[in-house]
């Protein structure tokens, strides 16, 4: 069971690559996370940069409140937002 905090949590199988074929890494998408609050985006923003390479520094958009994008130490893409949506008018 990988669970981030309290509210995202996941329990299953996954795979990767069929035995002899070699690894090409995730590729073509990215998991999102969105969160209220801009604090509770820092929270799980900073758990998974731990060790991850920072994309894009969470920082404010035209968009959100708070959005950044980073691949997790096992090569996972994750783009986590928070706060309100910014009106595009």
């Amino acid at each position: 069971m990988f669970q981030l905090d309290n509210h995202v949590s996941f329990d299953g199988t996954c795979a990767d690559a069929m035995v002899g074929q070699p690894y090409e890494g995730m590729k073509g998408f990215s998991l999102s996370l969105s969160y209220p609050t801009v604090d509770e985006a820092k929270r799980t923003f900073d758990r998974l940069a731990a060790g991850a390479k920072v994309t894009m520094p969470l920082t404010a958009t035209f968009w959100s409140d708070a959005f950044g994008m980073l691949v997790d130490r096992f090569g996972t893409p994750w783009m986590v937002s928070g706060g309100s949506a910014r009106s595009m008018a």
